[in-house]
């Protein structure tokens, strides 16, 4: 399992890092975090309508269903 992070690029833009995972992310660079933040926010959602167990959407919360 690997986490996505927003990170800071040196050309003022953002990005996003897998952490944990050796798989090349296409994310591509965002304007804003909070655009970064949405990118990643979709793709746990495109995991979890794939039934992926692993899957943590944010602001989902951590407890049991």
């Amino acid at each position: 399992m690997s986490t996505l992070e927003v990170v800071g690029l040196p050309n003022g833009r953002y990005g996003v890092q897998a952490v944990g995972s050796e798989k090349d992310l296409e994310a591509g660079e965002f304007d804003t975090r909070e655009d970064a933040e949405e990118w990643i926010f979709e793709r746990a959602e495109q995991f979890t309508l794939r039934d992926e167990p692993n899957a943590i959407i944010p602001g989902g919360g951590q407890g049991p269903r």
